[in-house]
């Protein structure tokens, strides 16, 4: 497909800059060096197509030592290098030529071979996150921006009443609608459109490990990506004021967005006073079903400092996720930090958008097969509720210090059985278990799951086990010594519960220090300490090996 740089300099603006904080992290005033002009919004002659809307957003360099030094795993991005043909998205780059400019009119320069690769990388996240039959169309600058700017990004059109649209009257991004329209609605224009600031120390390696003092073009392309991707709305602020939308419709991204009691954005008068208050009121809220599951169940705070910042107000995650495995897409980014993983709430806001992350059906009715048991008194698994992890987290709570996704369809290693399992530790100083309520039969005592250790600590710093009613029935070490290197079965006697209904909780704590990782799969209860197999029903894995078990070490467990 071949565009050229002249198709599209009416290209729409959803922008992300990267400048240094000059006036404090919350809700400070940052300066905005190299901030591109806007442009001037149009429509189609049919007024379904919507040029030069979204005002640039901003995100700031995060001066916070605290901040400094993160690394959060993102064993996706290593499985998408390793296999880009198991991509459920396809992303093409085009380089814009030396001496030519991008949409605002920078001049670019060469772009070095190793920004592209960690483009590419980034690009990674994003294929192996989302589901597009359509390729997803970036293009990048290279350039010589003056003061503390590190980058900026912008994305077009918006389109509403298309084919495949979830919400009528509601505009799309480009990237978002071609994807639900199942074809390319604009072939001649690019999807987004990515410059960056030549004059900074960037970290172009894929690996997170961020030398102190640089920057990494990893994390910062996945996060421009994802404004082009949606995640960005059209709400304004100015002199009191607020409003949202355009030509009297509001964006796909707007129509989640509520006030502390509930009333949503696009109920209030627009524009208006309200909305202004409500823009700079600290309690904005992003209120969908998928994001909300992965916030713990709550709505998900979006950043809404009390000084209206155009460059980063509204379009961004509240810095309560600062320094979790959320905070890809705060407005601030710290030196020598990396985060390779999009993060559960941003994929769960992703997804109450429109998008269909890798894995998911796009069939809305699935018939499944009829599966007949002869079970001899109590079935196999007694009262654990989805022990093989196929639901997701159905019948379990889960929970992360880290807000990591533990019951997940990514492992790095084949699962037992099945597509998902329970994925426990990887990171430093984690606490993380999965447990449901259950009673426990006198006929089926035992507590019996499958499960895959991998290591590098030595023994005594990170453990494993079994709770029940928030007392520790079982603690074993994980450590280089223990390692399994493929699924062998655990089981913990709890006839001393038999017949009491309990909190059973299978967690992992780790140390400071090095990394331990505990997988597992097919949860059961059963009469012996001797597994019968997986569930009924479903099939074993065949194919879990030790090489499989280095490569779950390197995907999620390196040293940050």
């Amino acid at each position: 497909m071949n565009k050229t740089f002249k198709k599209f300099i009416v290209a729409l603006l959803i922008a992300s800059l990267f400048v240094f904080q000059m006036a404090g992290v919350n809700g400070g005033v940052q300066a905005q060096d190299s901030f591109p002009p806007a442009l001037e919004p149009y429509l189609s002659a049919d007024g379904l197509t919507l040029f030069n809307s979204v005002a640039t957003l901003v995100v700031v360099v995060d001066p916070n030592p605290a901040m400094q030094g993160i690394k959060i795993p993102a064993p996706e991005v290593d499985k998408a290098l390793v296999d880009p043909a198991a991509a459920s998205a396809t992303f093409s780059f085009t380089y814009v030529d030396v001496g030519n400019q991008d949409p605002w009119g920078q001049v670019c320069t060469t772009f070095p071979e190793n920004a592209k690769a960690a483009f590419n990388a980034a690009a990674a996240i994003w294929a192996s996150t989302l589901q597009s039959s359509v390729p997803i169309t970036i293009q990048a600058c290279w350039a010589s921006l003056s003061g503390t700017t590190l980058g900026y990004s912008g994305g077009q059109p918006l389109r509403r009443n298309f084919s495949g649209a979830p919400k009528t009257n509601t505009w799309y991004e480009g990237a978002l609608a071609n994807a639900l329209n199942g074809s390319d609605l604009d072939p001649i224009t690019f999807d987004m459109n990515i410059t960056y600031n030549s004059n900074y120390t960037w970290y172009t390696g894929t690996d997170s490990n961020t030398p102190a003092g640089q920057y990494d073009l990893v994390t910062v392309a996945a996060h421009e990506i994802a404004h082009g991707l949606n995640f960005s709305g059209l709400a304004n602020y100015s002199g009191g004021t607020g409003s949202y939308g355009y030509d009297g419709y509001p964006n796909v991204y707007d129509t989640f967005m509520e006030d502390n009691g509930g009333a949503k954005l696009t109920s209030y008068p627009n524009p208006s006073a309200a909305i202004g208050t409500l823009l700079i009121s600290g309690s904005l809220w992003f209120n969908g079903s998928n994001a909300n599951a992965a916030n713990l169940g709550t709505r998900v705070k979006m950043y809404a400092p009390p000084s209206w910042n155009g460059g980063s107000s509204y379009g961004h995650l509240d810095e309560i996720f600062n320094g979790t495995v959320n905070d890809m897409m705060t407005f601030s980014v710290a030196s020598g930090s990396a985060n390779h993983n999009p993060g559960p709430v941003t994929k769960g806001l992703l997804k109450d958008l429109g998008w269909v992350l890798a894995g998911e059906s796009t069939v809305s009715t699935i018939y499944l097969p009829l599966v007949l048991r002869d079970f001899a008194g109590s079935p196999p698994g007694g009262g654990i509720v989805n022990g093989d992890f196929e639901s997701g987290s159905t019948g379990w709570t889960e929970y992360s210090t880290h807000g990591l996704s533990t019951i997940t369809s990514s492992l790095p290693v084949a699962p037992h059985s099945g597509s998902y399992g329970a994925w426990l530790g990887g990171v430093n100083s984690e606490e993380n278990y999965v447990q449901q309520q259950v009673t426990v039969p006198s006929s089926t005592p035992y507590i019996v799951y499958w499960q895959w250790i991998a290591s590098t600590d030595i023994c005594g710093y990170d453990f494993g086990g079994v709770v029940i009613n928030g007392t520790e029935v079982d603690l074993y070490d994980l450590c280089a010594t223990t390692i399994t290197g493929g699924w062998v079965t655990h089981s913990v006697n709890l006839s001393a519960y038999a017949g009491q209904s309990v909190t059973l909780q299978i967690r992992v704590e780790t140390g400071s220090s090095d990394w331990s990782n505990l997988y597992v799969d097919d949860v059961s209860l059963q009469a012996s300490a001797l597994a019968f197999g997986p569930i009924q029903g479903v099939a074993p894995n065949l194919e879990a090996s030790t090489t499989q078990g280095k490569i779950g070490i390197v995907a999620q467990g390196e040293e940050p």
